[in-house]
């Protein structure tokens, strides 16, 4: 009985390491994803906004007034 205890208790530590170093590469992965703000976007060509959702036109408006697009097209599949 002794035994498995002490089985159990190195199982429960073994299983303890793998989770923590799970965890670490996650965390590390993670750190290394650049930050949105240091992206460089460069102006594209056109700027597609599909209708359907609220503050969709004027999120697409607002992109093209700060230069991330030449043209704005606006499609919708609704036949009102």
């Amino acid at each position: 009985m002794r035994r498995l205890t002490r089985a159990a208790v190195a199982g429960l530590f073994g299983l303890l390491a793998v989770l923590a170093a799970g965890l670490i590469a996650v965390v590390q992965f993670a750190a290394s994803i650049p930050r949105a703000a240091a992206v460089a976007f460069a102006p594209a060509d056109a700027i597609v906004v599909l209708t359907g959702g609220l503050g969709r036109l004027d999120e697409g408006i607002a992109l093209r007034d700060r230069g991330f697009g030449k043209r704005l097209f606006i499609s919708g599949v609704h036949p009102g």
